[in-house]
């Protein structure tokens, strides 16, 4: 697989582990001092384990959560869900933003490791680490038969969810992402929007990861998910080099100009627009920083907007202010 640069269809790696504590009842059917509990339990696990972890992460509470929540949604620091949220619950989230323990969702305890590009081993070996660091004071639920015990059946035995982002603009012009979707679905592998389960993909972004937790250990599922991820970056960039024409340098140029020099560009046109761009960068059309490209991503959303101008804008300003960053970044 040497001849495929994964890291130019690769945006991001996850791994995410669902825990629950064997001495309280699910979440849906705890109480507010069980909710309590678990929180303090596991920010001491963290906070307390050495020096280094302490000064490492920050703690949101519900308050923070409220007020800062759709910023960390759009970095993918948590998960929809935590904004619903009515009961007490919380988060931990490391300083560089590679790990995210998310207290009391839709289980107890969900641990996030996220790595940019392909880094499938890395993020396993990070969250197993803050794993086995929580569960030295608190015992999880597990069964020998169905592994860890989860709200959730679909979760059930290893409890973890491997995602990799990819970025498919080729598959997606050519008119194969439905197959492709159908494909991988009959192999076990769910496919999801930008932010998740229940969000629509922009951007040609998606996220593919294992539907099947139980009956499995967390190395199969591995080497599974890392097959097919291969396999659909190889068509990517087979159908990339056959669509290369004066048509698609063009389009890529266009929507350069247009990000480069708008006065007013709204998050979705920005996504369709970026992607185009991205494209023309990996398939060495265009000279761009990557890195700096895709941390536009969250940038330019909604809530970071706002976040960072520290201003009450309606959607007209938002538009406004993303094309100001849009015309530094770039210039």
């Amino acid at each position: 697989m040497s001849d495929i640069n994964f890291n130019s269809i690769v945006i991001s790696t996850r791994i995410r582990l669902a825990r629950n504590f064997k001495k309280y009842p699910f979440v849906l059917r705890m109480s507010a001092d069980n909710a309590k509990e678990i929180i303090k339990n596991v920010s001491d696990s963290i906070l307390n384990a050495n020096e280094s972890f302490k000064n490492d992460f920050e703690f949101y509470g519900v308050n923070e959560l409220k007020s800062k929540g759709g910023t960390l949604l759009e970095k993918h620091l948590i998960s929809p869900e935590m904004l619903k949220e009515d009961r007490e619950h919380a988060a931990l989230i490391s300083k560089n933003e590679d790990i995210s323990i998310m207290i009391n969702e839709e289980d107890h305890l969900r641990i996030q490791v996220i790595k940019s590009g392909y880094n499938l081993d890395e993020a396993y070996k990070t969250a197993n680490l803050i794993d086995d660091l929580i569960e030295e004071n608190s015992e999880y639920a597990f069964t020998e038969k169905y592994g860890y015990t989860t709200s959730c059946p679909t979760n059930m035995g290893t409890g973890m969810r491997a995602s990799v982002m990819l970025h498919l603009p080729a598959i997606c012009m050519a008119g194969k992402m439905n197959e492709l979707i159908a494909t991988v679905n009959r192999l076990g592998i769910a496919v999801r929007g930008i932010y998740g389960e229940g969000t629509e993909a922009k951007g040609h972004l998606f996220q593919f990861s294992n539907q099947i937790t139980l009956g499995m250990s967390e190395e199969e599922i591995l080497s599974k998910l890392r097959n097919i991820i291969e396999q659909i970056a190889r068509q990517e960039v087979d159908i990339r080099y056959k669509l290369k024409s004066d048509k698609l340098t063009d389009k890529i140029y266009r929507s350069y100009g247009i990000l480069k020099n708008s006065y007013l560009i709204s998050y979705n046109e920005f996504m369709d627009l970026w992607s185009n761009v991205l494209l023309g960068c990996d398939m060495d059309i265009l000279t761009v920083n990557r890195n700096e490209l895709i941390g536009l991503i969250s940038k330019c959303a909604p809530y970071n907007l706002l976040a960072d101008s520290k201003q009450n804008l309606d959607a007209g300003k938002r538009d406004k202010l993303r094309s100001e960053i849009l015309r530094q970044a770039l210039k």
